[in-house]
């Protein structure tokens, strides 16, 4: 079976260990991925930085509708379950159709769920136009998109150009939170919506519709825009993966062949934990800060900042797992973010803004090293025509992990009156994130 790539200017072929390519014409000097992945990057910080600033919102609805966390934060969890339900199908489209066409939609339902978030008046109306419209247009301008397009415009890059394109979740969630709770402040959460949906309208869809592309052979380019015709396989050539996945000369994963394999579910394994790790902080972070004794502007900024260093840590460890392996830098990460926790569970009882920041710093720029990490273990993994289908897989235990854990930190709050036992969950599933790389083993780790 042939591949079917789009564009027909580049011819691939399988040939002792390498892969042959032959251009129509020469590579430019400035690479074109590179536009790629400032597009993505800015697509995440609107989108993930939506989803972050809900924990800003969390805390005023309730204090002016006084519904309990369980129910409020049960919104969140149905926009996580949306975000499951629809990856398999935003997966589909985005190896069908243009991104041009795909990413303003997801914009255009994105900027339409905030405009209906301002006139909300009932929980109803929190669940339908933040849990389903909005949800839509996270997940279709999200994670599993971006990260089927970016990994296709490189192979020796590939862990930093994730991490790049990655590091927009952290700094639009700093930006958007912290920017919300300004707004907040200053005039009502109900313009907050309005701003943002103005902001998506005029910078991201605009973006997107003028400079996305495909892949680098829709342009005549290579991968990291080599000259040379012939490329050395990614690292899903190696043998710990051989053993493990079990290929022909010619494979062409598809979903389907990716979920006979024992590596898939590992990653999907880690993916679910990180969406439980991401959610729970992203709902529970900012009210548990004021439940503390601290203001809801400063709980703002932390959730903005917390989430802001996730940046850092995308670069840092996407970049870093290209030279030492995808194991080992994300077990450093989770150390990292598991000691942060650590300061934050003590929080509560000695209230303190060195403990506070010292959690912020820690936990923000260890948990940046999952995203990265395993969007490209999946790539050296499952590279093909159909890596979308595959990655959109992992957004589904994303979504899984996130509804429940923000939809349990609540109602765990409501019994207990303390957030000890989500927190203490919370750092199982850093531990469980970072075994899951490890038996999926997307490489050799270089030691």
């Amino acid at each position: 079976m042939k591949p079917k790539w789009r564009g027909g200017n580049v011819l691939k072929k399988k040939e002792s260990g390498y892969m042959k390519l032959e251009l129509k014409k020469n590579s430019p000097r400035f690479y074109y991925g590179w536009i790629i992945v400032a597009v993505s990057f800015l697509s995440l910080f609107f989108s993930l930085g939506v989803r972050v600033s809900f924990g800003v919102y969390y805390v005023a609805i309730l204090d002016e509708f006084g519904w309990t966390r369980a129910d409020t934060a049960g919104a969140f969890s149905l926009a996580m379950c949306v975000h499951a339900l629809i990856s398999p199908l935003s997966g589909y489209l985005i190896d069908r159709f243009d991104p041009r066409k795909f990413f303003p939609a997801g914009g255009a339902f994105l900027a339409a769920g905030l405009i209906a978030c301002s006139f909300i008046s009932s929980k109803w109306h929190l669940y339908l136009f933040f849990g389903v419209i909005t949800a839509i247009g996270i997940n279709m301008t999200g994670f599993a998109p971006n990260m089927t397009i970016v990994p296709r415009w490189f192979l020796k890059k590939k862990g930093l150009a994730s991490g790049l394109a990655l590091s927009g979740i952290g700094a639009g969630s700093f930006v958007v939170a912290t920017g919300v709770g300004y707004i907040i402040k200053m005039a009502g959460w109900r313009n907050a919506f309005l701003i943002t949906a103005a902001a998506v309208c005029i910078i991201l869809i605009p973006a997107a519709a003028v400079f996305l592309r495909r892949s680098p052979d829709e342009i005549g380019l290579l991968p990291d825009n080599e000259k040379s015709s012939e490329i050395k396989n990614s690292p899903a050539e190696t043998d710990d993966t051989k053993k493990q996945i079990p290929k022909s000369k010619n494979t062409l994963w598809t979903l389907g062949m990716a979920m006979k394999t024992s590596p898939f579910w590992w990653v999907v394994l880690t993916g679910t934990c990180h969406g439980f790790m991401v959610n729970m902080m992203i709902v529970h972070e900012a009210v548990y800060i004021v439940d503390s004794g601290f203001s809801h502007l400063l709980a703002a900024s932390v959730l903005g900042v917390t989430t802001g260093l996730s940046s850092v840590g995308n670069t840092f460890f996407g970049g870093l797992s290209d030279h030492i392996g995808r194991k080992v830098s994300l077990t450093i990460g989770a150390f990292i973010a598991f000691t942060g926790m650590m300061f934050l569970l003590s929080l509560k009882a000695h209230p303190s803004t060195l403990l506070l920041y010292t959690f912020t710093v820690l936990y923000g720029t260890g948990q940046g090293a999952y995203t990265a990490i395993y969007a490209s273990s999946m790539s050296d993994l499952f590279a093909g025509p159909s890596l979308g289908k595959i990655m959109a897989a992992v957004s589904v235990g994303y979504g899984l992990g996130g509804a429940l854990s923000s939809f349990t930190g609540g109602y765990m709050f409501d019994i207990t009156g303390s957030y000890v036992i989500p927190f203490i969950s919370l750092m199982a599933a850093i531990c469980l994130g970072s075994f899951g790389i490890w038996m999926a083993s997307p490489e050799k780790t270089k030691m």
